[in-house]
Order: C-alpha cells, then sequence, then structure tokens
C-alpha cells in the first residue's frame, strides 16, 4: 500500500470516529487530525504525482520501443519479399529466355538437317547422274567392242 492510499485511509477512520449531528448528515472532526492529513497529503500528492509521470514516461518508452521495433521487423519483412520477388522475377525471366533460346536452337538446328538433307540428295541426284550416263557410256562401249570382234 503506498503512502498516499494509508493518508485516505486515515481520512477514513477521522470520519468514522466524528461526532455526528442529530437528523443531519453533518458531523465534528478533528480539526488537528484533518489538517494534519492534509499536509500529508500535499507533501506526498507530488511524490505519487512524479511516480505516476514516470510511468507514464516508461510506458511511452515501452510503446515507441514496440513502434520501432515493429517498423523495423515490418520493414525487413518488406525487403525479404522484396528480395523473393526480385529473385522469382529473375528466375522466371531466365527460364523465359532459356526457353527462347532452346526454341531457337532446335528451329535452327531443324533448318540445318533440311539443308543437309537437301545437300546430300543433290550430291547423290548428281552422283546418280554422272554414274548413269557414266554406264550408259560404258555399255555403249561395250556394244562397240562387240560390234567390232563380230
Amino acid at each position: 500500500m503506498n503512502e498516499f492510499e494509508k493518508i485516505l485511509d486515515e481520512l477514513d477512520e477521522i470520519l468514522e470516529d466524528a461526532m455526528g449531528l442529530p437528523f443531519t448528515r453533518r458531523c465534528f472532526v478533528s480539526r488537528d487530525k484533518l489538517e494534519a492529513c492534509m499536509q500529508d497529503i500535499r507533501l506526498n500528492l507530488p511524490i505519487e504525482i512524479k511516480k505516476a509521470r514516470a510511468i507514464i514516461i516508461e510506458r511511452e518508452k515501452i510503446v515507441q520501443t514496440a513502434k520501432s521495433e515493429a517498423e523495423r521487423t515490418v520493414r525487413q519483412a518488406q525487403d525479404k519479399a522484396m528480395q523473393l520477388l526480385d529473385e522469382d522475377t529473375i528466375l522466371r525471366e531466365a527460364q523465359a529466355r532459356a526457353n527462347e533460346i532452346i526454341g531457337k536452337a532446335t528451329h535452327e538446328a531443324t533448318q540445318m538437317k533440311k539443308a543437309a538433307t537437301a545437300f546430300v540428295d543433290g550430291l547423290l541426284s548428281k552422283i546418280e547422274e554422272v554414274t548413269g550416263n557414266s554406264v550408259a557410256q560404258i555399255k555403249q562401249a561395250r556394244k562397240a567392242i562387240e560390234s567390232e570382234q563380230r
């Protein structure tokens, strides 16, 4: 129990000990006791007010610290979210670029294969033509030699 509460209890005792006036709610109290209580109130009230102010100041410090911590935590969470978002964006862009490169390479490989096939087919066609002509010439030469031997 603090000093101020003790003084209030003492005031209660003074009122309880006071002599009541019949048919009224008034009473006689000891002036000395009442003045002593009033003096105690005047002396202790500033102490209690100082304690209350100190509690309020401490509470404000705690609240401010909590707000600062909360703001710092929110900033960190936002920074982390942005970092993850940036990483996700970079990953998606890299995947899209890789898909684009793979698609382009696949297309170029298909075109090269078609070109190579067409080139080989052209060569084989010329070889066939040349060898076909050579075979025809060889057959003619053999016929000519056979005709001369007869």
